[in-house]
């Protein structure tokens, strides 16, 4: 009697992403990678004594959300054989006070994605709705994640 044993599913990996921290003057700081990255000055938003034009934990966050469906949807599409032409995207993230601390309760996305022909629209749908379900960053937060897409074709 033959038993066939079935091929070993890989296992899943561990990771950990470090960055650091060096508080410069006031309400600011610099935040740095731990590897060659350049740095970013941080600081709080206006709404929270800040001052304007300077990159906010906020920001980052909702940022994040965004990056990370842009680039699993790029990963995706390259799997999956789709060929789009363009991806831009805006974000907005709700801050609210809840039970007596702020919380994001909701971050919308806006991504606008040019396919090269009209047959290709239900590809990429489908590809952005699974890189929204398989983005980390979305599947670590609380906050709702909501994606209003815009798929077009550009027409020659």
């Amino acid at each position: 009697m033959t038993v066939t044993v079935p091929p070993a599913k890989p296992r899943p990996k561990s990771f950990r992403f470090s960055t650091g921290l060096e508080w410069t003057e006031g309400r600011s700081a610099m935040l740095k990678g731990t590897e060659a990255k350049p740095e970013l000055r941080i600081g709080p938003p206006p709404e929270f004594r800040g001052e304007a034009g300077t990159w906010t934990p906020e920001h980052l966050f909702v940022s994040a959300i965004d990056g990370c469906l842009l680039l699993t949807f790029a990963g995706l599409a390259g799997k999956l054989g789709l060929h789009f032409v363009s991806y831009e995207s805006e974000a907005e993230g709700l801050l609210e006070w809840i039970d007596g601390a702020y919380s994001f309760t909701e971050v919308t996305l806006r991504p606008r994605i040019f396919v090269r022909d009209e047959e290709s629209i239900a590809l990429a749908r489908e590809v952005l709705e699974r890189a929204h379900h398989s983005c980390l960053i979305s599947n670590s937060i609380k906050a709702t994640v909501k994606v209003e897409e815009k798929i077009e074709y550009l027409q020659q």
